[in-house]
């Protein structure tokens, strides 16, 4: 009951957060689609208050990189993040953190982009305010690759409940969902995910996407390397992060994945001499992820 209180307060603190940023970026003509958990909480929940926030995450354009930058400086949001490789501002809000990226998930991983989200979206008030709303395949697969790039067990309880949960909404269809995974290049991680929430997490309903995808997945030889080193090296994190970044379907995302990786690293060493140093958790810390869970 007390988790459910303080869900609920998260949702409407970072809700009020959200709508003061959305009505800023209005006046500035910078287009913002809300994703992940603030979603999920208000599509894939009876209530609310079963889904916990850390913050609020919104896909800009890659383009609007430097203007949000601007803006958030100059409304006095305390910006504590900037990283050019993912077009990301980390600023806080009246105590709420807003994460802004210019990509759906890790770049590289598929060929989605936040423009074709942008033009699939549809106008909504489900938050209790005007927004846009991304498209329920877009947001299914931006939540599939969330969860795989923090390597299925590394994510966040609250991220799996959210794929669990996939399958009972009205519009999934499996059909539509492999259409679109296959067409960002991402059926090989789509497959890899759904297999995971049929054999590990007991969603039978995830059975229909895997199968539709094939029964053997794509790239067969990377998913066998992948899992067997999840299962005989599950804390060579690095080797696990490189290996993963490179689960995209076509090879040329691939290299791109691998290119911002490195682009990433050399940005979050460099920013120890800048004046909003890059913070990040700690890998090892497994407080409210799967690989958590497992080890109680």
């Amino acid at each position: 009951m007390q988790d459910q209180v303080i869900a609920w307060t998260q949702q409407l603190r970072h809700a009020r957060a959200l709508r003061k940023v959305l009505e800023r970026f209005n006046v500035a003509h910078i287009s913002a689609l809300p994703v992940k958990g603030i979603v999920s909480a208000h599509t894939l929940y009876d209530d609310i208050a079963d889904r916990l926030l850390t913050d609020v995450d919104l896909r800009i354009l890659p383009g609007d990189f430097d203007r949000v930058l601007v803006l958030a400086r100059q409304e006095g949001w305390r910006v504590i993040q900037r990283l050019r490789a993912y077009a990301n501002v980390v600023f806080v809000v009246d105590g709420v953190c807003i994460d802004a990226r210019g990509y759906p998930s890790v770049p590289g991983l598929s060929r989605l982009t936040v423009a074709a989200m942008l033009e699939r979206a549809q106008a909504s008030t489900v938050l209790g305010f005007p927004h846009l709303l991304p498209s329920f395949e877009d947001h299914a697969i931006v939540l599939v690759l969330n969860v795989f790039k923090d390597r299925l067990v590394y994510a966040f309880r609250w991220a799996v409940s959210d794929i669990e949960r996939l399958p009972s909404h009205r519009d999934f269809d499996a059909e539509k969902l492999v259409r679109l995974l296959r067409e960002v290049g991402a059926a090989t991680i789509g497959w890899i995910v759904a297999d995971w929430m049929v054999r590990d997490r007991k969603v039978a309903a995830w059975r229909a996407v895997r199968d539709t995808i094939g029964p053997r997945p794509p790239r067969g030889a990377f998913v066998a390397l992948l899992g067997f080193l999840r299962k005989v090296r599950p804390s060579d994190t690095l080797l696990l992060r490189i290996l993963a970044r490179a689960a995209a379907d076509g090879r040329e995302d691939q290299a791109r994945a691998l290119f911002h990786m490195a682009w990433f690293q050399t940005e979050a060493w460099l920013s120890q001499w800048s004046d909003v140093p890059f913070h990040r958790n700690d890998a090892t810390n497994l407080k409210g992820t799967i690989a958590g869970e497992l080890r109680k």
